[in-house]
């Protein structure tokens, strides 16, 4: 569950942001390469952001596509 790993991260960025203000939710771009499960990533970060200004904020996660490009024939 490599997930609470990755919610740990966004909380820090979301407070560092926040400066002190509640949080309704979020919007975090997840590269599909990270193999996120929605939702257990809503269910850690509820887990994780338990008493911080992110306490029952909602995230919303957006997929970004792979995208590969060869270097030799472009």
């Amino acid at each position: 569950m490599h997930e609470i790993g990755i919610c740990e991260s966004v909380l820090a960025a979301v407070e560092r942001r926040a400066e002190g203000r509640p949080v309704d939710g979020f919007t975090v771009r997840v590269g599909t390469l990270l193999r996120v499960v929605p939702a257990v990533f809503t269910q850690s970060f509820e887990l994780v952001a338990a008493g911080s200004v992110a306490d029952g904020a909602r995230p919303e996660l957006e997929f970004v596509p792979i995208s590969c490009r060869c270097e030799q024939c472009g």
